[in-house]
């Protein structure tokens, strides 16, 4: 019995012994492998959210390192690439700006240039009404020329009606009508 005893508690202790050493194998094994790992389940989500400054720090087994290594590695070439893809999105927008001002300074150029045009065309449309069509094109093609510089005057006008004009402007040559007119008028003013 004593020796059944004795087998019965070396057994015992042997089964301790192996169950600490597996624990304290366990503890290292989870420190060496859980931990590095979990450090990286947080270094990717911070990177995730665009915190590419998160960096592992090495430790573990020559895996886990090398894992590690390749991970940091990873990061700051996402570093670069975002940083580098951040400034060429603000050059771009640079440019964008400076030719969307541009296109809003040529289109204020061809809204005035249009309003001017159609202004002309209105002066034209309203010249033709009262003259002849080839009169009111050279007074508008050449008018700096034949108006020569325009200065603001006071000036009275005075508006006649003549009866029997149209008829008597009928039989009479131009030659005689407008001396006739002439005198007319000047005895009126």
């Amino acid at each position: 019995m004593l020796f059944r005893s004795q087998v019965l508690q070396g057994t015992v202790i042997t089964v301790l012994s192996v169950l600490l050493l597996t624990v304290i194998i366990s503890r290292r094994v989870s420190i060496g492998v859980v931990r590095p790992i979990r450090q990286l389940t947080v270094a990717s989500r911070a990177i995730g959210r665009r915190e590419f400054g998160h960096r592992v720090p090495l430790s573990g087994d020559a895996d886990i390192r090398q894992v590690t290594a390749a991970f940091n590695q990873m990061a700051s070439e996402m570093e670069r690439a975002y940083r580098d893809l951040e400034l060429r999105v603000a050059e771009r927008t640079a440019e964008l700006e400076h030719a969307r001002s541009e296109l809003e300074r040529l289109n204020a150029g061809l809204q005035e240039t249009v309003t001017n045009q159609v202004e002309e065309i209105n002066r034209t449309a309203l010249l033709k009404r009262y003259l002849s069509p080839q009169i009111a094109e050279v007074l508008i093609n050449d008018h700096e020329r034949i108006v020569g510089p325009t200065h603001r005057r006071e000036l009275t006008v005075m508006f006649v009606d003549l009866r029997g004009f149209t008829a008597l402007s009928e039989v009479l040559p131009p030659d005689q009508l407008v001396p006739l007119l002439n005198s007319y008028l000047s005895a009126l003013t």
